[in-house]
């Protein structure tokens, strides 16, 4: 961006360069307050001086760029819309795709759980292509661009562009079975849903299944599993190659907003992020988010610029929004950021929005409904099971306000701000909550975390005071509406798995502080100092440090999954491999059960049972079948029952089962009883 900005940039001077080291001195202490407050370890709010000192950083910052300017992105020229024979057989395909919708519509709530979907699914690929297909007969044939880059330049970015996309596949694919080494039941979850679908058990692609989860990415999943079986690496492929594709869409949504140097920097930030990487190498589809909602972004900036494609871009985006309805729900906000990105262009350049944008919106929306059609009618059909997981999580919809009013005697206004806090600092302050990430600690370290909150401050401002340039607002309206929605109105807040698309802007925004403030240093003080490559290094230091932190400080500890997990992922394959001569007495209740899903996905084909009364004498004996083994599990709060099986059965071996990892400690024993 600094080195691709077409702004007049104001001549250095003392007051420049006054501005700058305030910048500089007030982010630091503001970030060094912040770091200060978070490892003291009280858990109360950080101070107010931290916060004074970040907003007077941020300041500075924009009164130090204000010459700065995002660079252009291509200019179109608009050409004819064709001759009418374009129009005709638009019209056809899309009197095509509005019949075959209306007909899968009409046949879905004919059909039961053991009915085949094949033929409606069928019929909505179809309805998807032919609309696209009519729109895009109606794209311009020609168009003339004004402003292109050079071949070799773009070789060369192309090439960088590979090399990024490349590490982030190898980040996420090298020993995917075994870093993290625990399967969760999260996970484990997704896994026995593909499986369901393998089966026949699941058919019907336009609903929900586990926890309210549209069954779309189940299906999804079953075609890893078909290759690569009911395993570890089978369930956790589909997230390492979304992950791996959203560094991919990032690049070119930057470019978009930003300029190559930008997208260059954030996608290679994204590829070795530890949050982002972490989600990518497990078998939940929480990282689909990211590729969702960047993949919509990007197309519907293209429709906003008004490239050749705009009418086409525009289908896609309505398109992309109606498959996050088959996704994870976070990944439901992109039908929130595209409505408030246009609601903002249409603030900054009412005119144009009008003249160029009305027959674009309806395009998007007509490719929502047809796209979104089976899904939308099963959230009219059946609006709990739809919202089940909001419904679940949120904080007004589950009671949890209302709960928490009453246990705390704190207003509504006092504890939602609380939930904003926490989800507002979670990159700087405040730990994960749960184990689905389990960070002791924040989500950046004190230096990243620091340029991202000035970088995000910035952005905000500039949109704010540069109405008439929107390029920041696609990143800014992202961050916060998936803050709010993911973070402050769900219970738990900062909860790791529901902010994970949060990545993407989060990264945007270290490398808009990053290049904003460098650019005002080269300005003020050291007029020869190359930014871009100042940027790079600073993102290699950002990636090295970030990646080594995830395999060599975060992995070995294990706290991925919990505890029962582990104890799951280390037992699964014993029984499994001797399912023939063994069975299982499961001695976890109530604390963890036979069912754990984690067992159940790894070792679907063995028997076991849940003994859920504590024993107080001998076990009985028709926990031995005739000619069989026994693996009996003792879970550490009823370890004193050990005694008891040692006692009735002599001929067992006891092992103690310990995590390799400092975060869990003793996990359980095992008796193994021959046949």
């Amino acid at each position: 961006m600094a080195g691709e900005g077409s702004g007049q940039s104001p001549q250095p001077g003392w007051g420049s360069a006054v501005l700058v080291l305030a910048t500089v001195a007030a982010a630091v202490l503001g970030g060094w307050l912040l770091a200060a407050d978070e490892a003291d370890g009280t858990g109360d709010p950080p101070s107010l001086l931290a916060f004074a000192m970040l907003v007077v950083a941020v300041l500075c910052l924009v009164i130090v760029s204000r010459g700065e300017a995002l660079p252009s992105p291509p200019a179109h020229r608009d050409s004819d819309d064709g001759p009418k024979a374009r129009w005709v057989l638009a019209t056809v395909l899309a009197a095509v795709s509005w019949s075959v919708t209306v007909a899968v519509l009409t046949r879905i709530p004919q059909l039961g759980r053991a009915d085949s979907y094949a033929a409606v699914t069928i019929g909505w690929v179809v309805a998807t292509i032919a609309w696209l297909a009519a729109v895009w007969q109606l794209t311009p044939p020609k168009a003339a661009i004004l402003n292109s880059s050079a071949g070799g330049r773009q070789r060369g970015v192309a090439l960088a562009v590979v090399g990024i996309v490349v590490i982030a596949a190898a980040l996420r694919l090298v020993c995917l079975d075994s870093i993290p080494f625990t399967l969760s039941g999260d996970e484990a979850n997704h896994g026995l849903e593909a499986v369901k679908v393998l089966s026949g058990e699941i058919r019907n692609p336009f609903t929900t299944g586990w926890f309210s989860m549209p069954t779309m990415s189940f299906f999804l999943q079953s075609a890893s599993l078909a290759v690569f079986g009911p395993t570890i690496l089978g369930i956790r492929i589909p997230s390492a190659l979304g992950g791996t594709l959203a560094v991919l869409t990032t690049f070119f949504l930057v470019r978009r907003l930003a300029g190559r140097q930008a997208a260059l920097a954030t996608s290679l930030t994204v590829a070795t992020y530890h949050y982002h990487l972490h989600y990518s190498r497990i078998g939940a589809n929480n990282i689909g988010d990211t590729l969702v909602v960047s993949t919509a972004l990007l197309f519907a900036c293209r429709a906003l610029e008004g490239t050749r494609w705009r009418l086409l871009d525009w289908a896609i985006t309505g398109s992309i929004c109606a498959l996050a309805l088959y996704a994870y729900p976070a990944a439901r906000v992109a039908v929130i950021v595209i409505p408030a990105v246009l609601a903002l262009q249409f603030m900054f350049e009412p005119r144009r929005f009008r003249r160029w944008l009305g027959g674009g919106i309806a395009t998007a929306l007509m490719s929502f409904l047809v796209v979104g059609a089976p899904m939308l009618q099963y959230a009219v059909r059946f609006p709990q099971d739809f919202h089940g997981r909001v419904n679940q999580v949120g904080i007004l919809q589950s009671g949890w306000l209302a709960d928490e009013i009453t246990r705390t005697g704190f207003s509504a206004g006092a504890i939602l701000l609380d939930q904003f806090r926490r989800s507002v600092l979670a990159f700087n302050y405040y730990p994960d909550r749960t184990n689905a990430y389990g960070l002791d600690g924040p989500l950046l370290d004190p230096v990243f975390g620091t340029l991202f909150l000035l970088g995000l401050g910035y952005g905000l401002a500039a949109v704010v005071t540069r109405p008439g340039d929107g390029r920041l607002a696609p990143m800014v309206v992202w961050w916060w509406a998936a803050m709010l929605l993911g973070g402050t109105l769900t219970e738990s807040a900062p909860t790791s798995q529901r902010l994970v698309t949060l990545t993407v802007p989060t990264c945007f925004f270290i490398v808009l502080a990053l290049e904003r403030l460098l650019g005002a240093v080269r300005r003020a003080l050291i007029p020869r100092m190359p930014v871009d490559v100042t940027v790079l290094a600073a993102v290699v230091v950002f990636g090295v440090s970030s990646v080594l932190f995830y395999v060599a400080d975060y992995t070995p500890l294990r706290i991925f999954g919990g505890p029962h997990a582990e104890l799951s992922t280390i037992l699964a394959p014993m029984f499994r491999e001797h399912r023939e001569t063994h069975d299982v007495v499961f001695l976890g209740p109530p604390f963890m059960y036979w069912g754990f899903p984690t067992i159940a996905y790894l070792a679907p084909d063995v028997h076991g049972m849940d003994v859920e009364t504590p024993l107080t004498g001998p076990p009985p004996s028709d926990w031995r079948s005739p000619g069989r083994g026994l693996f009996i599990v003792v879970l550490p709060p009823r370890i004193a029952e050990i005694e008891q099986i040692r006692s009735t059965f002599p001929d067992g071996g006891v092992t103690e089962i310990h995590s390799e990892g400092t975060a869990h400690g003793f996990l359980g024993s095992v008796c193994e009883v021959p046949p």
